[in-house]
């Protein structure tokens, strides 16, 4: 048991907002978000316990629009809560954690798929209110989650919608 005011150090941990709600110890690291806005696209190679996952999970956090009204809530003390960009919280954010589909060369195909329709679906309802209902009965509809991803990207761009897909453990494969 932790003495009173003595903070946790959450080892292994890789969710921001559970950390930052139990007030565990974090090191911040959110003022490289504006370098990260710098460019379009973003690969990070880091060794294994490098702190990947929490990365990915703070820019979720930061950049979901549906978590608009929680930016102070976890921002703020944190260098970005003082120095936000433009692009906070203004995304739909798809996310993608690798490590839940089956790496096994029998299973991988079928485990993509299934793992693939649940991110879909949880996307389309966490982003109900922005993407209409004929909309997501087509994509919901295609047959494999690669037609699924190429029709929520269209959609997105149709309907003006600015998407953020993050991919973690990506090379659980």
């Amino acid at each position: 048991m932790l003495k009173p005011g003595v903070r946790n150090i959450a080892y292994g941990a890789s969710d921001f907002e559970d950390i930052r709600q139990k007030n565990d110890y974090y090191v911040d690291k959110t003022r490289f978000i504006p370098v990260l806005e710098e460019n379009r696209y973003l690969f990070f190679i880091r060794p294994r316990r490098f702190g990947k996952s929490l990365w990915v999970s703070i820019l979720e956090t930061y950049y979901d629009i549906a978590k608009k009204d929680k930016f102070e809530r976890f921002f703020k003390g944190l260098w970005i809560g003082d120095h936000p960009t433009p692009e906070r919280n203004s995304y739909l954010i798809l996310p993608f954690n690798f490590s839940a589909v089956r790496a096994d060369v029998e299973h991988v195909q079928s485990s993509f798929e299934g793992y693939g329709r649940i991110q879909i679906h949880a996307f389309l309802d966490t982003y109900a209110s922005l993407i209409p209902e004929q909309t997501k009965k087509s994509i919901v509809g295609e047959a494999t989650v690669s037609l699924k991803l190429s029709s929520l990207f269209k959609a997105a761009a149709s309907l003006n919608l600015p998407l953020y897909i993050l991919i973690d453990e990506y090379d659980n494969f």
